[in-house]
């Protein structure tokens, strides 16, 4: 049974003092994950690693939503399918079809087994569940896809058949899907398999959030705050490295030193 109360909100691992808001942005989120009964289409946010898609999403998600995030280290089509039906709660040995019964006990079938991937075991629960609370709420539910460029590497039909899905049923409003990806060729693909959508961009911060970040966040003096944004500009994943640096005490010569041999192995 998949619970929309106790296992849709995804956990934001980023403690106050060093989350970032965004406001514009996450207002912008939240107009795609808090949808309403007449929204009919699927979205896809791409950004360079490290500026922050999935904690904003994180923080912009609510009740009806399920988040899957697809493992950095799958190395197959099966371990998205665990993660899958981990992240609906779902227990693949719990269901055996009618069908599958009969045929157990006319031809003497001992295993009783659907032999279906994983994945698509857990998208045809998350439809059903999806059903459910459409009849209860009278709008969709929506489904995440954290990571999708490691799903493409795995199995790039595996993505195009969960994009099709997606229109379709955003086409019934039946759920929303979103598909979360590093910039590159991945939404350049999906643009091309499907009628063109508009992508989201999530990039850097720009100087004056990332100063009152800094300053305010932090703790840092400002002109101290004006010295690490000038080494990595807005890069939110940067700046908290370089905040915590500097914090610990690291000098300002040190970690221009560091940088410039992390970009040189780049």
């Amino acid at each position: 049974m998949i619970g929309y109360k106790t296992r849709t909100r995804p956990k934001v691992d980023v403690s106050d003092d060093e989350f970032v808001p965004r406001p514009l942005v996450v207002d912008r989120l939240k107009k795609i994950l808090h949808p309403n009964r007449y929204h009919s289409c699927y979205h896809v946010i791409c950004g360079e690693h490290g500026t922050g898609k999935t904690t904003l999403i994180r923080s912009a998600s609510g009740q009806g939503v399920i988040y899957v995030e697809i493992p950095a280290d799958a190395e197959d089509i099966e371990n998205f399918g665990i993660a899958f039906g981990k992240s609906l709660n779902f227990a693949f040995e719990e269901r055996i079809s009618f069908m599958s019964q009969l045929t157990k006990k006319v031809l003497g079938d001992t295993h009783g087994k659907d032999e279906r991937p994983k994945w698509k075991r857990a998208l045809e629960a998350f439809k059903r569940a999806s059903a459910v609370y459409k009849a209860k709420h009278n709008k969709p539910s929506v489904i995440i896809y954290d990571n999708i460029a490691k799903l493409a590497n795995v199995n790039p039909k595996v993505l195009d058949t969960l994009q099709d899905d997606a229109k379709m049923n955003a086409d019934h409003r039946e759920y929303i899907a979103v598909f979360v990806s590093s910039e590159g060729n991945v939404p350049r693909r999906m643009e091309s398999h499907s009628a063109k959508k508009p992508i989201i961009k999530i990039g850097d911060l720009d100087r004056n959030t990332s100063m009152e970040y800094l300053v305010k966040k932090r703790s840092i003096k400002e002109g101290d705050a004006k010295k690490l944004y000038d080494l990595v500009v807005g890069r939110i994943v940067e700046l908290k490295t370089v905040a915590d640096d500097f914090l610990a005490g690291q000098t300002f010569e040190g970690k221009i030193s560091f940088i410039f041999a992390s970009n040189e192995f780049a």
